[in-house]
């Protein structure tokens, strides 16, 4: 019989890690997602269930909202394990985990869920959720890709994070930087953007990220576009990924980002990178016509659904 509780971060980490994993391409490595866990940001909100059978955890469910969203938005990830799947448990999980998100103020709730997976998104349309828009997935292979080193506009310069002091000053002028750029795109609209905490955790994840490849322009002293390039797998650059790629809205059409992308791509094949992985939001046909541009091909990538309560 199943048995939902909170989640105990040293009990269960391995196995939400391992259930994760199944369908998510960028693999959670348990050790530091543990400290995750255990770690709420200041202005975060979260709610992590289990869901257990004799004791052995067979499905999870995350609530959570960074302080940068809408007050009443929340993300949502439900998962079984595979081999436990078509027993309801996920009906159950996703039942006692909206009852939270009510007592927690929340009046939209946003899963977001591989395209492929047909059997998730077919759970979360019985069970109310409607389909709003999808980050597509795109990959460049580098075995034949050729560009030469970019060469910046007047009053521009390249700056890597790891020519930067990396201090508190820094930390908040990235985050304003990273704000700026992305506040008109389609995903922030939805959601309500970023917040300083979940910037950090991507452009410095200690498992996949080098701050020499984490790219910044500059002119008159201000960030004004931004680019990043880390591994997919932890410890390995075979398959690289692109975190973020934006320009503050006065610079764009002046090729920053297309040099930028160039650039990453250039360097990942110098590491031995094979495939450059990339999401976009659908509707962001700026940036998915740079992506053509250079090479990438999509691929269905995932799918945000909202269920307003």
């Amino acid at each position: 019989m199943l048995e939902i509780r909170e989640t105990i971060p040293d009990l269960d980490c391995v196995r939400i890690c391992d259930i994760q994993n199944q369908f998510d391409p960028e693999p959670l490595v348990a050790e530091s997602y543990l400290e995750k866990m255990k770690v709420v940001p200041e202005g975060w909100q979260v709610m992590r269930l289990t869901g257990t059978v004799d004791g052995e955890v067979v499905g999870f469910a995350h609530l959570r909202r960074n302080s940068g969203m809408y007050a009443d938005t929340f993300l949502l990830t439900v998962a079984v394990d595979e081999v436990d799947q078509g027993k309801s448990y996920g009906k159950a999980l996703l039942k006692e985990i909206l009852k939270h998100a009510l007592e927690m103020g929340a009046r939209k709730i946003v899963p977001i869920l591989r395209e492929s997976h047909g059997r998730a998104s077919r759970f979360f349309d019985l069970n109310g959720f409607e389909r709003r828009m999808s980050l597509r997935e795109s990959y460049l292979d580098l075995d034949g890709f050729e560009a030469e080193p970019p060469v910046w506009p007047e009053g521009y310069r390249l700056v890597r994070w790891s020519e930067v002091e990396d201090n508190e000053e820094n930390r908040q002028k990235l985050a304003d930087a990273f704000l700026k750029m992305d506040s008109d795109e389609p995903g922030t609209i939805l959601l309500g953007g970023f917040d300083r905490e979940s910037i950090e955790r991507d452009a410095f994840d200690p498992d996949t990220s080098d701050a020499h490849y984490l790219y910044l322009v500059e002119c008159d002293g201000e960030w004004v576009a931004h680019h990043q390039v880390t591994q997919v797998e932890p410890g390995s650059w075979e398959m690289t990924g692109i975190t973020f790629t934006g320009t503050v809205l006065e610079h764009r059409r002046r090729g920053l980002a297309s040099r930028l992308k160039d650039l990453g791509a250039l360097d990942a094949k110098q590491l031995g990178a094979k495939r450059i992985m990339t999401h976009n939001d659908s509707s962001n046909e700026g940036m998915l016509a740079i992506n053509r541009k250079q090479g990438f091909v999509e691929e269905p990538g995932w799918l945000l659904m909202v269920k307003e309560l």
